[in-house]
């Protein structure tokens, strides 16, 4: 339930941005200059090229016929950009075809319509005003292959960090010497336990706070330089030093990372019957009520061979917990030794009861499967563009009402009545 509420505010967010969001083939030279320019500042404090005297970057693969720029602008000013290759024959290039030639080149001999994008850039301060800012670029080529009807859409993987961070402004820099020993203060407390969200929502001075300080999942490229630099060199869990950036102080925690488009982890489709106690367990004297609870439950863990037979013990025994939680992925569940006892828990067995202060558990595991958490379907392609575009057409019809709409006020004080105004 939490998953989802994350992602009907995260959608939520997207559709507001996406009023205010214009994209836009860059078929003109001033279009394309300030692309290669934006593109040049990212891959530079990335270090992925070397400085020229010029300040743009751009390769043979941007003139191919074959070959869109695209645009993304924020309220008028240029934010992000990508390049997308669409090919539905070999003789047309995509530059996926050059490390991938023997998945790619079958696919276009079969007549498949491919949509390769690349280059995926943004300004360093819309990144930071929008962390879901590549989303929103990635968007258009989720666009063009619902226009288009494309088959496949390829991109190249590379390393994807999930960030959150607190920004500690210094508007003085006489006061310098004191936000870094606030800093200082603030990483204690983390790093004693205290949870990052938390802090942040209180200590943060930038945007980010409204969601506890999280950046999502940002490429090196759509960071600060020097946070970038900190990024690629921690291990996922760990909360950095105070770092130097542009008007303050940031402290970084890298919560995981990633190759994009590319999220393996052993996935788990359980079964469990909950037998809860009616008061709180005291181990050193439990009652009847938890005795007898108990012995059921060890019958149930030695009668359990199947889901099947699960469910059908569900039936007989009904709990407040659903007896199917959803596919479970097994490096989040916790603590670590709970997690290890499912790790190595046999498919035909149930688990032993599992004792907590409110009832116990007993517990079967279906299957246990490896998948790519991140690869999306082309189904999940379509219903994404379906619900933004249900989203942004309730948006529009809402504000066109609250225009057409005036308040009379009439009768007695305080009595208000809506008239339209056609």
């Amino acid at each position: 339930m939490l998953e989802q509420h994350e992602a009907s505010a995260f959608a939520a967010r997207v559709a507001r941005l996406l009023e205010r969001v214009e994209y836009r083939r860059a078929d003109s030279s001033q279009d394309k200059e300030a692309i290669f320019r934006m593109r040049y500042e990212a891959y530079a404090r990335e270090g992925f090229i070397e400085p020229n005297g010029s300040g743009l970057f751009t390769d043979a693969d941007d003139e191919c016929p074959n070959a869109w720029l695209i645009a993304v602008f924020i309220d008028g000013a240029l934010a992000s950009s990508i390049r997308l290759h669409i090919a539905s024959r070999p003789d047309q290039f995509l530059p996926v075809s050059k490390g991938f030639p023997d998945i790619i080149m079958p696919r276009l001999e079969a007549g498949d319509l491919i949509i390769d994008a690349s280059r995926q850039t943004s300004r360093i301060e819309f990144t930071r005003t929008y962390p879901f800012l590549p989303y929103i670029t990635m968007r258009s080529a989720f666009i063009a292959e619902d226009h288009l009807g494309g088959d496949f859409i390829t991109a190249a993987c590379r390393p994807e960090y999930r960030a959150a961070e607190i920004f500690i402004p210094v508007e003085n820099p006489a006061r310098e010497a004191d936000a870094r020993r606030f800093a200082d203060t603030v990483i204690k407390q983390l790093r004693a336990g205290a949870p990052f969200p938390v802090v942040a929502a209180q200590f943060s001075q930038s945007q980010s706070a409204l969601e506890g300080g999280d950046l999502g999942w940002v490429q090196p490229s759509q960071l600060d330089p020097g946070v970038a630099q900190v990024v690629q060199q921690m291990p996922p869990g760990a909360v950095s030093e105070p770092i130097a950036v542009p008007g303050g102080i940031a402290i970084v925690h890298l919560i995981a990372k990633r190759l994009i488009g590319r999220d393996v982890a052993t996935v788990l489709s359980m079964r469990e019957v909950f037998l809860p106690f009616a008061t709180p367990l005291v181990p050193a004297a439990p009652t009847p009520q938890q005795i007898a609870t108990l012995k059921r439950a060890q019958a149930i863990s030695a009668s359990v061979r199947s889901c099947p037979d699960m469910e059908q013990v569900a039936k007989e025994n009904p709990s407040p917990r659903p007896v199917d939680p959803g596919p479970v992925r097994l490096d989040s569940v916790n603590p670590p030794a709970f997690r290890a006892m499912l790790a190595s828990q046999s498919l035909d067995h149930a688990t032993k009861p599992l004792v907590a202060q409110d009832g116990i558990a007993v517990m079967i595991i279906c299957s246990r499967d490896e998948k790519n958490l991140d690869q999306i379907t082309k189904q999940q392609v379509q219903e994404q563009i379906l619900q933004t575009r249900v989203e942004l057409l309730s948006r529009q019809m809402q504000q066109d009402l609250r225009r057409k709409a005036r308040i009379l006020q009439r009768g007695e004080p305080g009595g208000l009545t809506v008239a339209s105004q056609n």
